[in-house]
C-alpha cells in the first residue's frame, strides 16, 4: 500500500466535507469509514470481532473473520478488511489511499506505529457550532460534559503530539477549499486537480450542485446560527467559554485555511 491519508477530528467537524474534497481533487483511493482503530483495534477474540463487524458493516465479512480477521498483525488485519470492503486491491496498490475516521485522533499515535508515512488531517471547527450540530442530531442529549471533555480531548492529542500532517478549520475550508488544498500540495508534495462544478458534484452531489451554490451554503455555514434552546450547563458552559474556544482559536491560527480577512471565494 501507498501513503495513507487519515482525516480525523471530533465528530461534526467537517471530517466528511473534506475528506470528499480530498480524495476528488488528489486522485485519492477512497476508503470506507472502517471504524477499525476505535471499534476493532486489539481485539483477537472471532466472536467479539463478529459482533463489531455486524453492527458497523452491510458486507459479508465471514471469510475476512475466518482468515485474516484473526491474523494479530493488526496492519494486515486492516488492509485486508479494506480489500473484505470492496476496495480493489488495484486501486490501493497504485494510489494512495485516504481513510476518514472522526475517532482515529484518540488512536492516532497506533496508527503511526502501523503506518510511519502517514499524513494526518485533523479538522477542527468553532465549538459552538458542533455543539449545535451535535444537539441536531441528538448526541449532545447523552451528555454534554462528556462531549465537551470528548473534544478538549481530542484537541489537546493533536497540540501535544508531533504529527506529520495539517490542521484544517471547518469554516475556513467552506470560505476557500481551493486555498486549503493547494497548502496541502506544498506541504505533501503532491499535485492536486482544480475545484470545478463537476469536482463539487462528485463530492457532495446531494448538498452541493454548483459554483452558485457553494456560496450560497458557505455564506449559510459562516453565519453562526443561534443554538437551539438548551441548557447547556454550568460545567459544559465554563469548558466551551474559557477552554474550548481558546483551544479553538490557536488551531485555527495554525490551520492551512486562507488568511483572517480574506473574504474571496475561489470556487
Amino acid at each position: 500500500m501507498n501513503k495513507p491519508f487519515f482525516i480525523c477530528g471530533h465528530p461534526r467537524s467537517g471530517t466528511s466535507l473534506v475528506y470528499n474534497h480530498i480524495i476528488a481533487a488528489f486522485k485519492l483511493a477512497p476508503l470506507p469509514e472502517t471504524q477499525f482503530f476505535n471499534q476493532i483495534y486489539g481485539l483477537d477474540n472471532a466472536e467479539a470481532l463478529a459482533r463489531l463487524t455486524g453492527k458497523y458493516f452491510d458486507h459479508d465479512l465471514s471469510d475476512w473473520l475466518a482468515t485474516d480477521g484473526r491474523d494479530p498483525s493488526q496492519r494486515k488485519r486492516f488492509e485486508s478488511l479494506i480489500a473484505a470492503l470492496g476496495v480493489p486491491a488495484d486501486d490501493i496498490k497504485k494510489q494512495d489511499f485516504a481513510e476518514k475516521t472522526p475517532d482515529n485522533i484518540i488512536y492516532i499515535k497506533r496508527v503511526r506505529e502501523l503506518y510511519p508515512d502517514a499524513y494526518f488531517i485533523f479538522c477542527i471547527r468553532d465549538p459552538r457550532s458542533v455543539i449545535s450540530s451535535e444537539i441536531r442530531i441528538g448526541e449532545w442529549a447523552k451528555s454534554p460534559t462528556f462531549r465537551c471533555l470528548k473534544w478538549i480531548r481530542s484537541a489537546l492529542i493533536w497540540i501535544t503530539g508531533n504529527y506529520n500532517g495539517s490542521v484544517i478549520c471547518y469554516e475556513q475550508f467552506v470560505k476557500d477549499p481551493q486555498v486549503c488544498i493547494s497548502t496541502l500540495e506544498s506541504e505533501t508534495g503532491m499535485s492536486a486537480g482544480e475545484i470545478t462544478d463537476e469536482l463539487l458534484q462528485v463530492v457532495s452531489e446531494k448538498t452541493i450542485t454548483s459554483k452558485e451554490h457553494w456560496r450560497e451554503n458557505s455564506g449559510a455555514i459562516q453565519e453562526r446560527k443561534p443554538l437551539p434552546s438548551v441548557k447547556l450547563g454550568f460545567i459544559p458552559s465554563l469548558l466551551i467559554f474559557f477552554l474550548m474556544n481558546p483551544i479553538y482559536q490557536f488551531l485555527k491560527h495554525q490551520s492551512v485555511g486562507p488568511p483572517e480577512g480574506s473574504s474571496e471565494t475561489s470556487v
